[in-house]
């Protein structure tokens, strides 16, 4: 799910610092993913593309890989006018923001 390295180097190991940063990044990438979705709704590829490359960089910067991909897919598809198979993307990028949830919860809480 993570590139830990990444983590590391932008907290410079700071624990609080790593939490902080995912908060941010889970937070950013749900409200982003609800417009993705709404977007979906009305089938407009441009939104959907625009908001997976949000995602998409916004993860790539925390180190979150898993995140990332999902995001070039759902990205790489919208481009191309291709909807097919965007609430699956969608939700594949559901469930791994829930991972991220879980991380922050057990690894990085006080």
């Amino acid at each position: 799910m993570f590139d830990f390295e990444r983590l590391e180097e932008i907290s410079g190991g700071d624990l609080e610092f790593q939490r902080e940063i995912l908060e941010a990044f889970l937070e950013d990438s749900r409200e982003t993913l609800v417009r993705v979705r709404q977007s979906w709704q009305s089938q407009d590829a441009g939104a959907i593309a625009d908001g997976a490359h949000q995602i998409k960089g916004s993860s790539s910067n925390v180190g979150a890989s898993s995140i990332q991909k999902i995001a070039l897919e759902l990205e790489s598809q919208a481009k191309q006018g291709n909807l097919t198979d965007t609430l699956a993307c969608i939700e594949g990028l559901e469930e791994q923001l829930d991972g991220v949830s879980l991380f922050i919860r057990e690894r990085l809480s006080a």
